[in-house]
């Protein structure tokens, strides 16, 4: 809580420095606060929609909440962004899109 505080005060200081939102980010997902965590990410996105990070985190995000349609979408511009990594896990997510639509049937 203490390190979260801080990074709020951070934030604060600094008028919403876009890889201080990506740490709190990555800080509220590390306690499975997942709402709030996309929400920081995506604040970061909106801040500078350069940071690869932020997408493929909130992508991983939002595979964690059984959200693949929106991750996938995120994988995306995270691996156009130069992060390849978020090019092994777009396939990843739409397995998880087939799966869900086949039980939607």
């Amino acid at each position: 809580q203490r390190a979260l505080a801080d990074i709020d005060s951070a934030i604060r200081q600094t008028n919403n420095n876009a890889i201080l939102l990506y740490n709190r980010g990555c800080m509220l997902y590390d306690t499975n606060e997942l709402d709030k965590a996309i929400d920081a990410f995506t604040q970061a996105i909106e801040t500078d929609n350069k940071v690869a990070q932020a997408y493929y985190n909130r992508a991983i995000t939002y595979m964690k909440q059984g959200k693949p349609q929106q991750a996938l979408s995120d994988f995306s511009k995270a691996g156009e962004l130069g992060l390849s990594q978020a090019y092994n896990l777009i396939r990843q997510a739409a397995k998880e899109i087939q799966k869900q639509q086949g039980e939607k049937k």
